[in-house]
């Protein structure tokens, strides 16, 4: 209800409005159903259905068509000064979207979480590979490093080797930082007066911690999709392009060695996960039975 400064008009934009909870669109309700003057809200969503339909009601909707690859490409080299052929393959590997395929082609953590998810999943032979595998993805440490190197390969047996001291550590660096912030001796005891503060900024540093780890995960499963999409586009012969053409060869095999039938059984147990994961269903019990249809049948 502030007037805007600068221009005509003050414009909110809510990204993935699709994942707010009820509560959270509820209270945001009465602001978009009465917008003050010279007000606009843009609510983004790449799924309509699932913003609650008090709030779809009351916006109007605009359906933006998805940029080729190929712009997407075109936009990277000239903008950014990705190579073509880099540019390329981070636009189809982020099927259109300009901000995935930036980081692709440009931030190494990006690249790695892809190369690491994709790696670890053509790997998989056995269900022990599966509950590796599983295991894998939640760690982060793990997933941020690029394997393609032998450095990175010797960095992640570092990691892996220090990870629950690491993660311990992390925390503990975290509470003293809380605890300085509030002017307390992080060696002393919580005065009553502020523990329920300090509770509190707890409680929202675990809450974002939880969310990175699922937005890392949904990443995941979605790379895991976009493979599998391609393995069924192999199978059934059809004439489109590749998702993932930097691995054509692993997806080849893949194709080769499974049946169409377990190929949409796993694309199934994916979308699955996602939900699951969603619900609070413990990350790693997830996951595990999302990679178990990957395992070849014998």
């Amino acid at each position: 209800y502030v007037a805007p400064e600068a221009g005509k008009y003050r414009i909110f934009i809510v990204e993935d409005a699709d994942r707010m909870l009820a509560r959270t669109a509820n209270v945001l309700l009465k602001a978009i159903e009465e917008p003050a003057e010279h007000t606009v809200w843009m609510l983004c969503t790449a799924a309509v259905a699932d913003v609650l339909p008090t709030i779809r009601s009351r916006m109007r909707n605009i359906n933006l068509v998805a940029p080729s690859a190929q712009d997407v490409a075109q936009l990277l080299t000239a903008r950014d000064g990705v190579s073509p052929e880099a540019a390329l393959v981070a636009a189809r590997a982020a099927q259109s979207h300009i901000g995935v395929a930036k980081a692709l082609a440009t931030d190494p953590d990006a690249a790695a979480l892809r190369h690491s998810t994709l790696s670890a999943l053509v790997s998989i032979e056995t269900v022990c590979d599966a509950a590796f595998a599983a295991r894998m993805f939640l760690d982060a440490d793990a997933m941020y490093i690029d394997t393609s190197s032998s450095k990175g390969k010797a960095s992640r047996r570092v990691q892996k080797d220090s990870g629950a001291a690491s993660k311990n550590s992390d925390e503990e660096k975290a509470m003293k930082k809380r605890m300085e912030a509030l002017g307390l001796d992080p060696e002393a005891k919580i005065p009553a007066a502020v523990r329920s503060q300090v509770k509190s900024e707890t409680d929202q540093a675990q809450r974002r911690k939880t969310r990175l780890l699922r937005d890392m995960l949904d990443r995941e499963l979605v790379y895991v999709e976009s493979y599998y999409r391609d393995v069924l586009v192999m199978q059934l012969g059809a004439h489109v392009e590749l998702i993932n053409s930097d691995y054509s060869q692993a997806i080849e095999r893949t194709a080769a060695q499974t049946e169409l039938e377990q190929t949409i059984h796993t694309l199934d147990a994916m979308v699955q996960a996602r939900r699951r994961i969603h619900a609070n269903v413990a990350p790693l019990l997830a996951m595990e039975a999302a990679l178990m249809s990957v395992v070849p049948s014998q």
